[in-house]
């Protein structure tokens, strides 16, 4: 059976990130185990290191059932801006170039969305040959796009968007079956799309099959953190994994972090990753002893982490697509048995309080957060608790085995075999 992939934006493979495949990949790696035959078509620019994996087309063959096909385009350095838009068309226009020259048709394809372009030219594509498709909405574009504009300008903006409205539209509404990662985000596809919902769209969440491979030794593991003064003692640590980037709050936590310092409590924060701010952030820190900045860490180390720490940190902005969904970094925390501590609200606040998982404490108030950790530090027995109860919860709903199973067994259903 052979099933193609569209999706851009992602790694596309694990060691982009020092970090854990993505949808695409852990799909693609999931199929690849059941012996189907898997061409992913994907953005030659990465969209996370802003860099060019080639300058233009490229088909890299890397088994007989497995290909990866780059599409170049212009790239850009900003998440927002004129640049990043005309990327998206020129990356449009290419697939369809590169389609129209293709030979192959899949028995049933699997397109993330966003970017729209991107999905709408392999959405016309295959339903020129009358192959079905599922696209797994992960974002509410074109709907973001207007919302950080005030009320009253809102419909001529909305005006300006018009085609990613007609097209994001067409491609949702002419799928023979969505999924997204809750209902929430599920409803709104639908409704975004004049789509009625029925049994045939389904929830995935947004999950991952860890790769064990490569692992480092624990040697190794134990010289890296203890490099960093990380070590299992009696300071309680609170950790982050994450791309710095403007979605997240890290300024209540440098302000606990300072409190922390001052009143000399034993808590040392360690903050993992890169990204656009992560200079800037750390620079914001740099007075503070009690904040570790280790960079990129892989599967390795962030489970030693997990172990030696005491609660994992998540401080999401209360954007509206965070409170619709469950976002990764929470799904691989409570897989690593972390208690959450975070201040979104909708979905993340209901299973954190439906699941005993963590605590919730108010969105840029440090004196709730500052609260939240004091709590995980005088009950170390409700902190036992709500790791028991975060590492049952991930094997109940979010395994990432079962949930990439459940979705391949969907894809066969709706194909053309």
């Amino acid at each position: 059976m052979n099933i193609w992939i569209f999706q851009t934006g992602e790694p596309l493979q694990s060691d982009y990130l020092n970090s854990r495949p993505m949808r695409a990949i852990t799909l693609s790696n999931a199929l690849l185990k059941k012996n189907f035959k898997v061409i992913v078509w994907s953005s030659a620019f990465f969209h996370q290191n802003k860099t060019h994996r080639a300058k233009r087309f490229t088909c890299i063959k890397i088994s007989s059932n497995y290909e990866i096909r780059l599409i170049p385009s212009m790239g850009y350095k900003k998440n927002i801006g004129i640049r990043r838009i005309l990327d998206h068309f020129q990356l449009a226009l290419n697939l369809k170039k590169y389609l129209s020259k293709e030979k192959q048709i899949p028995d049933v394809a699997f397109i993330g969305y966003p970017p729209i372009e991107f999905a709408f030219v392999a959405s016309v594509w295959l339903n020129k040959r009358n192959v079905p498709y599922l696209v797994d909405v992960k974002d509410q574009w074109p709907e973001i796009f207007i919302r950080p504009f005030p009320s009253y300008i809102r419909p001529i903006i909305k005006l300006l968007f018009y085609p990613y409205f007609f097209l994001g539209r067409k491609v949702l509404y002419h799928a023979k079956s969505v999924c997204s990662i809750t209902k929430p985000f599920l409803s709104w596809a639908c409704s975004f799309s004049n789509r009625k919902l029925t049994i045939i769209d389904k929830v995935f969440p947004l999950s991952a099959i860890p790769n064990y491979s490569n692992q480092a030794s624990n040697i190794d593991i134990l010289k890296f953190w203890n490099s960093f003064g990380v070590k299992k003692n009696k300071l309680t640590r609170f950790y982050f994994i994450g791309s710095f980037s403007n979605v997240f709050d890290f300024k209540s936590i440098r302000k606990v972090a300072e409190i922390a310092k001052n009143n000399k409590l034993p808590f040392q924060f360690v903050l993992c990753g890169n990204g656009e701010k992560f200079n800037e952030v750390k620079d914001d820190f740099a007075l503070l002893e009690n904040v570790i900045f280790p960079g990129w860490i892989n599967h390795s180390q962030m489970i030693f982490l997990a172990n030696i720490s005491h609660a994992a940190l998540a401080p999401y902005l209360n954007h509206s697509d965070f409170l619709m969904s469950i976002p990764n970094k929470v799904i691989d925390y409570l897989s690593f048995g972390s208690p959450i501590i975070s201040p979104l609200k909708g979905e993340v606040r209901k299973i954190i309080a439906k699941h005993h998982v963590g605590l919730s404490y108010k969105e840029f108030d440090e004196c709730s957060l500052l609260m939240s950790l004091k709590k995980i530090h005088e009950n170390k027995n409700k902190q036992k608790t709500m790791s028991r109860n975060a590492r049952n919860l991930y094997l109940k709903n979010y395994n990432g085995e079962k949930i990439y199973d459940n979705l391949i067994l969907h894809l066969k259903n709706i194909s053309n075999k």
